[in-house]
């Protein structure tokens, strides 16, 4: 029973995992990620470029289209991972060993700086949220740029195709402050 329980457990945290791994997410650590001259602002053309290198990683089978299939590869991916024994099973030696793993790696990327919020917005796919435009429970390239456009365009508040440190503070400011009062837009908490 425990280990059915432990297994469902890790489930969720893979599915959620899965369910992150979406358009635009910006902390301290994906912010440096993005601004790759780092000028302390992000441009367009890197959000863009940062776009098709994880649509290209969450598209596992080249099809152009994020569906159940790709999240599932990835789930099983990172099951194989963490199953070091290789028996098709996860025991709870494996499963501590993965998660301290990946705590050392989040610690390490962040380095000084610590991680935060996401000031770009993350992307709904674990229930195909807003990305999933159609309704047809797949994320389509195209689907998938104008959502990362569309959150983009949302902060840069001048319009003029690059966010600066305070447009980012600003956007992770009503992150913050959303997270309990469900999903409204920048404005709504403007005044």
């Amino acid at each position: 029973m425990k280990k059915r329980f432990l297994f469902g457990g890790f489930s969720a945290v893979l599915i959620a995992a899965a369910a992150y791994a979406a358009p635009g997410a910006e902390s301290g650590m994906m912010r440096a990620k993005l601004d790759v001259n780092g000028d302390g602002n992000i441009t367009k053309a890197e959000v863009i470029a940062h776009a098709d290198a994880r649509f290209a990683k969450m598209d596992a089978d080249s099809n152009g289209v994020i569906d159940a299939s790709d999240r599932l590869t990835r789930t099983k991916s990172r099951f194989a991972k963490m199953d070091t024994d290789q028996n098709g099973s996860i025991n709870e030696a494996e499963f501590i060993s993965a998660s301290n793993a990946k705590a050392e790696a989040r610690k390490a990327g962040r380095g000084a700086k610590r991680g935060g919020g996401s000031a770009m917005g993350g992307n709904n796919v674990g229930k195909w949220g807003r990305g999933d435009a159609n309704n047809d429970n797949a994320i389509s390239r195209s689907e998938y740029d104008a959502a990362t456009m569309a959150r983009f365009s949302a902060r840069d508040k001048d319009g003029n195709g690059t966010l600066t440190a305070e447009e980012m503070k600003v956007s992770r400011k009503f992150m913050r402050g959303r997270r309990g009062q469900g999903m409204q837009s920048p404005d709504d908490n403007a005044g």
